[in-house]
């Protein structure tokens, strides 16, 4: 399979088709987050126990594919639980979550400038989690701040 030269390259593209996490390694075998990420950048070369979590987590791996980069990268025979587009698919649903994120803490930074009136009757979307897509932060908050200016103006006329 070309584009995976190296074993990090390769290791991190069954881990991200696989639905893997460095936590999830780190978890089991009770190394550190950046010594798991020193593995797939190269810096140092993993240890046994990486490659015991990447058989209990991905046991259809091929490991002559992840360390010398012959064959494919899961076993002759073994179904492949995701396609390219449930990766990217996946890849969209993390960069959202971080969008969503990012924009909760926005309006909690919005929520203590405005009046504590105007905090309580956010827009329900804020409260139940945003599923926007295409649009930028920015946008969102500019709307959020719109939507709530009306509050803001009834807030300090009362």
């Amino acid at each position: 399979m070309k584009g995976f030269e190296t074993f990090g390259e390769r290791a991190k593209y069954l881990m991200r088709v696989s639905g893997v996490k460095i936590e999830d390694i780190s978890l089991i075998i009770r190394k550190s987050q950046p010594a798991i990420s020193s593995y797939l950048t190269g810096r140092t070369y993993p240890s046994e126990d990486f490659f015991l979590a990447i058989e209990q987590l991905i046991p259809n791996a091929n490991f002559n594919w992840l360390i010398k980069g012959k064959g494919e990268p899961f076993l002759e025979g073994s179904a492949v639980l995701t396609t390219d587009k449930e990766v990217k698919l996946r890849d969209e649903i993390e960069d959202l979550k971080n969008t969503q994120a990012q924009l909760l803490k926005a309006v909690s930074a919005l929520s203590s400038i405005v009046p504590s009136q105007v905090a309580k009757e956010q827009p329900r979307s804020f409260k139940m989690g945003v599923h926007v897509s295409g649009l930028r932060i920015h946008d969102l908050i500019e709307k959020y701040t719109m939507a709530c200016t009306p509050l803001a103006v009834e807030t300090a006329r009362a």
